[in-house]
């Protein structure tokens, strides 16, 4: 006769969480930011990294993407559909970043755009730069997951975010960074952009990995890893 396994797991779809949990109104100094390593706001050229927060954040960027004729394409490559609502994003904003505490998502603010009275970041939300614990022991990250508003594309904003990342990640913690031994960055073959950053700041390609994951565009599972 067979034994009787206990598997609580309730599977990895994501439901909707009471709104006490989105933490829309959690007063910064009770907001826990969960991460493994230290985080800090990053600013460099024309760019500032923030510590991302359910209250001010995502408001402004799920309204700029409802307003936007191809707000879909920046989930093209993604395993998930794009987010219906502001509750949704919330939801995958607390599920899939906060509650894990090997990724934290920075919010990317545009610092060449004027600055608007009243708007949440003063109107110059461009997009989110997380960074991945690969491999937290071996000080091992990834950039990711990375997301950069249609009217922020093809500007400075992505370049200098993931530049402003890097430093901080390989900074010596003496001198205030991460001190991390290596960061990678996996893009989808089929998204060219993304691939297409990495060489552009030097990564060296390490393979391929084919079937990677489950996506929208069948040509995405294989992805390319620096």
């Amino acid at each position: 006769m067979e034994a009787n396994y206990l598997n609580t797991a309730e599977g990895a779809d994501i439901l909707a969480l009471p709104v006490g949990d989105l933490h829309i109104d959690t007063p910064l100094e009770e907001y826990g930011l969960n991460f493994c390593w230290p985080v800090k706001p990053l600013e460099g050229s024309g760019v500032r990294s923030e510590l991302r927060r359910a209250a001010k954040h995502p408001r402004q960027g799920s309204a700029l993407l409802k307003d936007d004729p191809d707000q879909t394409s920046i989930y093209r490559y993604e395993s998930r559909v794009f987010p219906a609502t502001l509750t949704d994003l919330l939801t995958r904003a607390e599920e899939s970043w906060r509650r894990r505490s090997d990724q934290y998502v920075f919010a990317i603010l545009d610092l060449s755009r004027p600055y608007v009275e009243g708007r949440p970041c003063g109107g110059r939300i461009a997009g989110i730069i997380g960074l991945r614990a690969t491999s937290a022991p071996d000080f091992v990250g990834e950039s990711g997951h990375v997301v950069v508003l249609p009217r922020a594309q093809r500007t400075h904003v992505m370049t200098n975010a993931l530049c402003l990342l890097l430093k901080y990640c390989f900074t010596p913690r003496t001198q205030g960074g991460l001190e991390l031994r290596r960061m990678e960055w996996i893009a989808t073959a089929a998204n060219d952009a993304s691939s297409a950053v990495p060489r552009r700041l030097g990564y060296a390609c390490d393979g391929i990995r084919r079937w990677r994951g489950v996506v929208t565009n069948p040509r995405s599972a294989t992805q390319r890893k620096w």
